[in-house]
């Protein structure tokens, strides 16, 4: 009978084992899932920054900046490449600030172009459009993310 008793002890103990590893692998488990989906999301990240990155250096939109920037630039007239500046930083605003891509590296990258513009667009912001909103409230992610680079500074 001493032998069944110490047999249903041990028996007990190796459940209790089997239960506990069984949870240590489904906790590891959970862990490695979160941080498979935390690394993807992060590379996504990187690669909408980059992709985001390529868009803003196309030619015709870095043109457009350039004009902007211009001290000759004529803030009182909304012209195509004000347009140009306007929704293209209008997108990338919308990316990060759902975070699509990361602010902080946006920024580190774009501040002082996003300044400058300010600089030069900043006349415009509350000016009415023909269908009665403002420039800022066209573009409210674009000056979303000159503010955020404002507070940079």
């Amino acid at each position: 009978m001493s032998i069944k008793t110490g047999s249903r002890g041990y028996r007990g103990h190796f459940d209790r084992m089997v239960s506990t590893c069984a949870l240590v692998v489904s906790v590891v488990a959970t862990v490695l899932a979160v941080y498979t989906a935390y690394s993807e999301s992060q590379q996504k990240k990187i690669e909408n920054l980059v992709a985001l990155y390529a868009y803003l250096h196309d030619p015709a939109l870095s043109r457009a900046r350039g004009a902007v920037r211009d001290p000759a630039f004529d803030a009182s007239y909304f012209s195509d490449d004000v347009h140009r500046v306007c929704s293209s930083f209008d997108l990338a605003g919308n990316l990060v600030r759902n975070g699509a891509v990361d602010e902080f590296i946006f920024l580190d990258y774009w501040h002082a172009t996003l300044l400058v513009l300010d600089k030069r667009l900043g006349p415009m912001w509350d000016r009415e459009m023909a269908d009665g909103q403002t420039v800022r409230m066209l573009y409210k992610d674009f000056y979303w993310l000159v503010q955020e680079a404002k507070k940079r500074r």
